[in-house]
Parts: C-alpha cells; sequence; structure tokens
C-alpha cells in the first residue's frame, strides 16, 4: 500500500506571493500619500514665494535727488521735492494710492493727504512726470513722476525728518534726511 502525504511546499510559495503583493500595495499607498503631501507642501510653497515676488515688484523707488524748497525768507524748509518710479523690474504703480506719512525727533508720525491742486502744509502732490505733466496715476516702466511733499510744519536748520512712502501692495520706501546747516532758495538734501 502507498501512502500518501501532502506536502504544503506549494501553499508556501503561494503564500509568500500574497505576502509580498500585500506588502508592494502597502508601499504604494504609503509612497501615493507622501507624494500627495509633499506635492501639498511644493504648491503652498510655489504661492507664498509667488506671493512675496509680486510684494517686492510692486514696490516703489525714489528716483534722482531729493530737494528741500525754503520759505520766502530762506530760514525754514517748507516743501520737500523728489522723483519716484517703479522699483528696477518693478511693476507699474498707482500713486493716486500712495500714501505718505512724515516724522521728525519732535513730531509723531503724520499722514500727508494727497491733493490735485498746490499743496498747503499737511498735503502732497504730483507735479510733473517724464514730459513736464502730470501723468496718469499709472507709472510704468522708466516713468518718472515728481512729487512734491508740504511737511505739516516747517522745518529748521539741522533737522532730521523721515518721510515714508507706502504704496498699495509691497513694501514701504523710507527717505530720512537733514536739513542743511544753511538754508538757500532750494537745497539738495543728505
Amino acid at each position: 500500500m502507498v501512502k500518501y502525504s501532502w506536502e504544503n511546499n506549494a501553499f508556501t510559495g503561494l503564500e509568500a506571493a500574497l505576502v509580498l503583493i500585500a506588502f508592494v500595495v502597502v508601499a504604494a499607498v504609503f509612497s501615493y500619500i507622501m507624494l500627495g503631501a509633499g506635492f501639498f507642501s511644493t504648491q503652498k510653497s510655489q504661492q507664498v514665494i509667488q506671493a512675496g515676488i509680486s510684494q517686492t515688484s510692486g514696490n516703489i523707488a525714489v528716483k534722482g535727488e531729493i530737494y528741500g524748497i525754503a520759505n520766502n525768507d530762506t530760514t525754514s524748509v517748507e516743501k520737500i521735492q523728489f522723483g519716484i518710479g517703479p522699483a528696477i523690474a518693478g511693476t507699474a504703480v498707482d500713486y493716486s494710492r500712495l500714501s505718505l506719512t512724515w516724522s521728525t525727533n519732535n513730531v509723531t508720525p503724520v499722514r500727508l493727504n494727497y491733493t490735485p491742486s498746490s499743496p498747503v502744509a499737511g498735503q502732497w502732490t504730483v507735479t510733473s512726470g517724464n514730459s513736464g505733466s502730470p501723468p496718469a496715476s499709472l507709472i510704468t516702466g522708466d516713468h518718472i513722476v515728481t512729487l512734491l511733499a508740504c511737511p505739516p510744519g516747517p522745518s529748521f536748520p539741522n533737522d532730521r525728518f523721515t518721510l515714508e512712502l507706502f504704496p498699495e501692495s509691497g513694501a514701504p520706501t523710507g527717505i530720512s534726511r537733514t536739513i542743511p546747516a544753511v538754508i538757500t532758495r532750494t537745497n539738495l538734501l543728505y
């Protein structure tokens, strides 16, 4: 008589294949989740970088010299004149949405108001563009406009002031200068 015995060798190979497939499926699901999380964080980082670039490209830059214009008897400076334009490779700047703030060591920051006409104390205006006439409110490319700011009060010799320009988007631009010891009708401020 022949005795038959059951051998489990075939089942061991099949079980190993099933375990291997299960590991591959689990690894695939885990890698899909990890890749999804990586793509999500990369996308968020890209959005942050793009927002930063758009804000820095919206900056304005002071173009040229800054002048202090004295009153008739040249005892104090009553107006500050300077040119602005978009920063290098920057986006267009709308000067009608620009905000100016004036401060000194003795004066807390005061917001200067925009006026389309001749400014008085506490106001500012655009006097001209490259062509000599006030441009449209959008400054693009290499266009430069001249601003005339009138502080809330006169600035006397050796007074130091800070004038900050806040565009609608982007970082503010600060101008810090000192009134010269001897005031003439038009003064180059350093």
